[in-house]
C-alpha cells in the first residue's frame, strides 16, 4: 500500500525532525495529499479531514484516551506486534456508528 507507506515515512520524518508533534502538518500531508489526493469529491475530502482530525491531536497521546464514548475504540498502549494483534482482534466485527 503505497499511500500507507508514504504516510508512515512522512510521520517518521516529522517526529524525528521536531521536538513536538506537528499535528497540523501531519493532518494536511496525510489528509490532503497522501490519501486526500485520491478523493475527488469535495464533501468526501471534507469527511476524510474531519475523521483524520479526530486521530491527529494531542489528546490521543494521553493515557486512557478513548475514540468513542463506549471506550471500545482507543489507541492501544505501546507493546509487541502480538499485543496489537490481540487488540485488533478484540474489536467488534461490525462497527457501531459511534466510531464515525
Amino acid at each position: 500500500n503505497t499511500d500507507l507507506d508514504a504516510s508512515i515515512k512522512i510521520l517518521k520524518m516529522f517526529l524525528h525532525e521536531n521536538s513536538y508533534v506537528p499535528w497540523d502538518a501531519i493532518l494536511f500531508i496525510v489528509g490532503q495529499i497522501s490519501y486526500g489526493g485520491r478523493v475527488t469529491d469535495d464533501w468526501d475530502r471534507r469527511t476524510v479531514m474531519i475523521m483524520l482530525g479526530q486521530l491527529t491531536r494531542d489528546e490521543v497521546l494521553e493515557p486512557d484516551f478513548k475514540f468513542s464514548p463506549s471506550g471500545v475504540y482507543y489507541p492501544p498502549p505501546p507493546g509487541t506486534i502480538d499485543d496489537y494483534k490481540k487488540y485488533v482482534n478484540s474489536l467488534p466485527l461490525a462497527d457501531d456508528c459511534e466510531v464515525f
